[in-house]
Order: C-alpha cells, then sequence, then structure tokens
C-alpha cells in the first residue's frame, strides 16, 4: 500500500479571519483590509510628525552575516515567502489607508501613488519592486517617496529594527537633502491584527536627521536599529 503524505495549508490569523497561504488571494482580501483600518479610530489619529528621538542602541557585534528578516520585522524568521509577502502587502495595504485618510483631503492620493509591485492585487494594475519605494505623493512642489517595514508584532521595548535593500537605500540617498524630495519609511506593527495596527513614520536613513536617529549595521543590505 503506498501512502501519500500531504501537509496542510499554512493559514495566517488576521482581524477578518484565516488567510489560507495558497488559497486567499491578497486581492480578495484588500477591501477588507482597508474597512478594518478605517474602523481603527487611534490608527486614524496617530501624528505622521517624522519621528525625532535619537537611537542610543548599542552597536550589535560582528557586521556581517546574511539572513535576516527581509524588512518584515523580527516575527517571520519561521516564515515561508509566501507568509511574508502577506504581511508584506498588509502593512502597504494599511498603509495606503492612512495616507488616503491623512492626505487625501488637499492631495491626490488613488492607486497611481502606490508603486510596489503589491499594486496589482489592489486594483489590477502592475507595479515594480526595484524603485525603492512603494508610495509616491505629490504635494505641491515637493515629492514624497515612501518606503513601507511591516511586521505581524510589535517591536520589543522601545526598540526596532528594518532592513533596506540596495535601491531603498540609493533612493534615501537621493533625497538626502531634504529639498523638494522627502524619503521616509512606514512601520508598521501588527499587520495583520488591525485593530491594534500601528504605523511610525521614520526619517530618511542618508539625512542629517537620520544619521542620528539610527544606529546601522551592514549586512547583505542595511539594517537599521532605533529608539522610539
Amino acid at each position: 500500500m503506498n501512502l501519500t503524505w500531504t501537509n496542510p495549508p499554512r493559514i495566517l490569523k488576521y482581524s477578518g479571519g484565516d488567510f489560507v497561504i495558497g488559497q486567499t488571494s491578497l486581492a480578495a482580501v484588500t477591501q477588507q483590509i482597508n474597512d478594518l483600518a478605517q474602523s481603527n479610530a487611534d490608527l486614524l489619529a496617530l501624528s505622521t510628525k517624522t519621528a525625532r528621538e535619537i537611537a542610543t542602541v548599542p552597536r550589535p557585534p560582528g557586521g556581517g552575516g546574511g539572513g535576516g528578516s527581509g524588512g518584515y520585522g523580527n516575527s517571520t524568521s519561521c516564515m515561508t515567502d509566501d507568509e511574508k509577502k502577506v504581511i508584506g502587502y498588509f502593512g502597504e495595504a494599511i498603509a495606503f489607508a492612512l495616507l488616503k485618510a491623512k492626505f487625501g483631503r488637499n492631495r491626490v492620493v488613488d492607486y497611481g501613488c502606490w508603486k510596489s509591485e503589491y499594486r496589482v492585487h489592489a486594483c489590477g494594475e502592475k507595479g515594480e519592486d526595484w524603485l525603492g519605494y512603494d508610495f509616491e505623493i505629490q504635494s505641491g512642489r515637493a515629492t514624497w517617496f515612501f518606503e513601507v517595514k511591516a511586521t505581524s508584532i510589535a517591536d520589543p521595548g522601545d526598540l526596532g529594527l528594518i532592513e533596506l535593500g540596495s535601491t531603498e537605500i540609493a533612493k534615501a540617498e537621493v533625497c538626502r537633502a531634504e529639498s523638494r524630495s522627502h524619503y521616509r519609511i512606514l512601520r508598521v506593527t501588527h499587520a495583520l491584527r488591525l485593530e491594534r495596527a500601528t504605523l511610525t513614520v521614520l526619517p530618511n536613513p542618508r539625512s542629517d536627521e537620520g544619521l542620528k536617529f539610527y544606529t546601522e549595521q551592514k549586512t547583505a543590505g542595511v539594517r537599521l536599529h532605533f529608539r522610539m
């Protein structure tokens, strides 16, 4: 007798139910994410001012090594790539809902502002992941670029860690002068528990403010430690 072993599908629990990897589509939960984010009064009331506390994080030992969480946060160390993508999408969808709520009254904030590849799940239009940012918003003569980093848990204590790739660092460098081009990192925590989700606006890591805010650890990409 031949026995065939099949692994049960992996499931991520979120505020709206179960996301079954390989079965539930990101497009299918997009409106639900938006509705849940819009119902989180604390999230919508968050300040969009850039965090400016000075980081006094001890520099990690070493400085090399690979691995890491790909910018999704410490909660993904045992997750598959597909699960990380789900958390990443939830983070960007939450950020989009907040950007619309905060800036949409006086500026154009629509799907055209959503630039990453995740956009296809939200509106059917393809995006690009090599730009170094996820959202682009025009405000008068200024252009704001936002890169989203999401985690399914909260940062431990008052310490945080994000990881940036080469295209993200390159874009941050271009905007370091903070004249008409501004680069910000949107740190989303509790991305799957939308009633608890929070978003913090972090400075450009290559600006003068960012150089004070982060402690940098160079790996395959760049890891930025910060204290809130």
